[in-house]
């Protein structure tokens, strides 16, 4: 008979910024990322690519080391086989796209493109600063949050509705047609 065990989900902007799609295998990663950055707090170390790196190094998720302990010897060591030789060299990589290859640059550049281009097709953005400052980690999921939730945080989208446009700017970008819905449902018309 086999054994049930929870743990918690780490969540940080970070985890949601290096791995921003839903499926199982980017969310296990996301709160890998997120108890990483918990493990550099803890540990004192910056929150960069050499605090990171450092604590990579020695960390291994809470999952993997319980089951040293809770676990059948065979299932501990296929999970920290997968961990060393799949997971932990996909982190690595991650965080080096982000802060050392210009990951978190480009995000930045992309969140201020799709920002001019949704204003070339008829919305202004209110309090486009806290918009923009706002939009790290998954910033599609925090763009659509803020058509939805941002007016008394001052953000306000407004504008013409032109399914057309809009539809085709959000498929180029990527958004989901779910996220397109709520966005277009939450236009302030002029």
């Amino acid at each position: 008979m086999g054994s049930v065990f929870r743990f918690k989900t780490y969540k940080s902007e970070l985890g949601d910024a290096l791995f921003p799609a839903s499926d199982a295998h980017n969310l296990k990663l996301r709160s890998y990322v997120g108890e990483l950055v918990s493990h550099c707090k803890m540990m004192g170390y910056p929150l960069d690519s050499y605090g990171l790196g450092k604590a990579l190094a020695e960390f291994v998720p809470e999952q993997i080391a319980v089951m040293s302990i809770l676990s059948e010897r065979w299932a501990y060591e296929k999970a920290l086989a997968t961990w060393n030789d799949i997971e932990k060299p996909l982190l690595t990589q991650a965080i080096e796209d982000h802060f050392i290859n210009g990951g978190a640059e480009r995000q930045q550049a992309c969140v201020e493109a799709f920002l001019s281009e949704l204003e070339s097709v008829g919305v202004s953005v209110q309090g486009k600063e806290i918009l923009v400052n706002a939009l790290k980690g998954n910033w599609k999921v925090e763009l659509v949050r803020y058509a939805v939730f941002g007016r008394p945080e001052g953000v306000i989208f407004c504008g013409k509705q032109d399914h057309l446009d809009l539809h085709n700017l959000f498929q180029k970008y990527g958004f989901s047609t779910d996220q397109f819905e709520k966005f277009i449902a939450n236009i302030r018309s002029l």
